[in-house]
């Protein structure tokens, strides 16, 4: 969007939003009362600042954390148990912006024994299992249609890909972008 319009824009995953509330929960103040400052790569970014009132809030989260039943309970972050960000915060000293499982799935330390699975309280990858397998279920029941009707499908959806839009090398702007709306 940058090389092609005026608007500035920069992607951010909805993580950040979610973690700051959970991190004003923790040190017990109104999410609208915080500020922050977060960089990094996508699913991989940190708090380089977390202000409450205008002030460093990382003295009271690190207080806080002192006790590990503020982020190790069932409800202590939006999607639970939050150990293993909690374990890197007192790490690294600043606060990891994906959830404690998804963080995990980065960080195999959590994760490298069946031991460690329970003691950071992560899943075990079940749930990952389950929705790759229905995944895989659904793609399977799709592919099971007749070929000619598969071929006039692809030759379809091919012919639209291919006349959507074509840049040039020089990254101009494109005269025309035509929706694909056969996928």
């Amino acid at each position: 969007m940058n090389d092609y319009t005026r608007v500035k824009n920069a992607g951010l995953c909805h993580s950040v939003q979610g973690t700051s509330a959970d991190l004003a929960k923790y040190i017990g103040v109104p999410h609208d009362e915080v500020s922050y400052l977060v960089a990094g790569i996508n699913h991989m970014a940190w708090f380089l600042e977390f202000k409450w009132q205008g002030k460093d809030a990382y003295p009271l989260l690190r207080e806080k954390f002192k006790d590990p039943a503020v982020y190790s309970g069932p409800n202590a972050a939006y999607n639970g148990p939050d150990i293993a960000r909690a374990e890197l915060f007192k790490a690294f000293g600043y606060y990891v912006t994906e959830s404690s499982k998804h963080v995990s799935t980065y960080v195999p330390y959590f994760r490298k024994r069946p031991e460690d699975i329970e003691r950071y309280k992560q899943d075990s990858g079940e749930w990952y299992l389950s929705r790759g397998k229905l995944f895989a279920s659904r793609l399977k029941e799709r592919t099971i249609i007749s070929r000619s009707r598969s071929a006039a499908i692809i030759s379809s959806r091919w012919s639209s890909v291919t006349s959507t839009a074509r840049l040039s090398s020089k990254r101009s702007k494109p005269a025309s972008l035509q929706p694909c709306t056969a996928m």
